[in-house]
């Protein structure tokens, strides 16, 4: 009889949580569409106030306008990108460059990036899905990705065409997850 005791209320735990759990993956799944926005560091990033109260309202809480961001890829942005523009300025006289980035299941937009010698570097990474990691190997830089996202910051401390990688497998299309950094 004690067994029975403990044992029911062992069940119905379990029950609910796997309850809990099925409703927290089915609320992931659908987020899922739109990236996380780093909110806290997005809204502390130096980068440049919008000129105009449309421009305002189109980057409010770190939202984009009404953008659907399910079908972001480098091909369909290559005229228009759901991320502000990279912002180059000076902050305490150093030369500064902040880049939106989308990170996903198994590109960065954009893939391609550039920056002058000497700027440091804050990318702004977007990530809609899994966690990933930014890896520049030929610049010492390696960080995470979790699904909420990340900022990375480095120096742009050597001239050329570097490449960027995920250094978190992710997948089956993981080792084609790659993209460029130019410094010039």
């Amino acid at each position: 009889m004690k067994k029975i005791i403990i044992i029911i209320p062992l069940l119905i735990l379990g029950g609910i949580i796997w309850v809990v759990y099925n409703t927290s993956a089915n609320t992931k799944k659908y987020n899922k569409a739109q990236p996380a926005a780093p909110l806290a560091i997005y809204q502390q990033s130096p980068t440049k106030e919008p000129d105009t109260e449309s421009q305002k309202d189109e980057t409010k809480n770190g939202q984009i306008g009404n953008q659907d961001y399910s079908d972001w890829s480098n091909d369909s942005l290559q005229a228009v990108s759901p991320f502000p523009s990279p912002v180059a300025e000076k902050i305490d006289g150093l030369a500064q460059r902040t880049v939106h980035m989308g990170v996903r299941q198994w590109e960065w937009v954009p893939a391609k990036i550039a920056a002058n010698y000497g700027e440091k570097v804050i990318l702004i990474m977007h990530n809609t899905d899994v966690t990933h990691s930014i890896s520049i190997p030929d610049l010492d830089v390696k960080q995470d990705i979790p699904e909420d996202g990340a900022v990375v910051q480095f120096m742009a401390s050597k001239r050329g065409t570097f490449t960027f990688l995920c250094d978190t497998p992710c997948g089956e299309g993981h080792n084609q997850m790659k993209g460029e950094i130019t410094i010039v």
